[in-house]
């Protein structure tokens, strides 16, 4: 989703604040809650801290550092609520029958993103 918005033009070593800033007004303009825009924040962040190490190509780190309170200060980002129910079993049922349709099948007939064994794997983690 990111490569298809403006700051995916930016080169990782030029990337600043301000880019990171302008992102967020933009996918808030779009509609999109500060809870994901979050998120778009801290997968960015991620792979920025891998960037170097893991494929050689350097980025500007430290801006997240820098943008992510000001960020938090604009209400352009925010954590999600607390949630306040766990799901009915018809819903997780639901879930499943939708995941299914959307696991990705290999050329091979192979499952490569076991989507409902990672659902059933979060529940289980949830009550350990």
């Amino acid at each position: 989703m990111l490569r298809d918005c403006d700051i995916s033009k930016v080169q990782s070593e030029q990337l600043k604040s301000s880019d990171l800033i302008e992102h967020c007004k933009n996918r808030k303009e779009g509609g999109t809650k500060p809870q994901t825009i979050y998120h778009d924040i801290a997968y960015l962040r991620s792979v920025m801290k891998k960037a170097l190490p893991v494929f050689n190509i350097k980025a500007n780190v430290e801006i997240f550092e820098e943008a992510v309170p000001v960020l938090l200060d604009m209400k352009l980002v925010g954590k999600s609520d607390k949630r306040t129910r766990r799901p009915t079993e018809n819903e997780i049922d639901r879930l499943k029958e939708g995941l299914l349709k959307r696991q990705n099948f290999g050329s091979n007939g192979k499952i490569r993103i076991p989507f409902v064994d990672i659902l059933e794997f979060s529940i289980l983690y949830q009550f350990r």
